[in-house]
């Protein structure tokens, strides 16, 4: 006797398949399960496994204020603000604004290094003012000497 599902060979007291565990029919005689064709299983449809999305959390992007952000300055603008910021009074006040502002990056890191270097400006001038005075050098003296 064979299997239906498998075509394995059984003997006549198995219910079930030995080889794909199928149950088997008694009462089959041996010519008719020859003659019958071996069933093949129907395929199984499976829906494809859709595997859950991670959550992405992103900040919402603004393109207009970033652009005006991120805006490079130009070495014409450079050069003009290097002129703005020598006038004496208007010119530390918009320095002292633009270094807290934060409108433009460009602007305001150039600013903050324009300040810094005149704070380091002002320093090495006073330290010069204290080491003539100390040492009893005078600018008017060394001028007199070469006129």
């Amino acid at each position: 006797m064979n299997c239906p599902n498998c075509n394995a060979v059984l003997t006549q007291d198995d219910k079930f398949c030995t080889n794909c565990g199928q149950p088997v029919a008694q009462n089959i005689p041996e010519n008719a399960s020859e003659a019958a064709a071996p069933a093949t299983p129907a395929p199984v449809m499976q829906e494809p496994v859709t595997y859950p999305q991670p959550q992405v959390y992103s900040a919402p992007v603004s393109q207009q204020n970033d652009s005006q952000k991120y805006k490079l300055l130009s070495p014409r603008a450079y050069v003009g603000y290097n002129i703005l910021f020598s006038i004496p009074v208007i010119g530390f006040i918009l320095l002292l604004v633009f270094c807290f502002s934060d409108e433009n990056l460009n602007r305001r890191n150039y600013a903050r290094s324009f300040f810094c270097s005149l704070i380091i400006g002002i320093f090495i001038f006073i330290l010069a003012l204290i080491l003539s005075a100390a040492f009893g050098f005078s600018l008017m003296e060394l001028a007199e000497e070469y006129m």
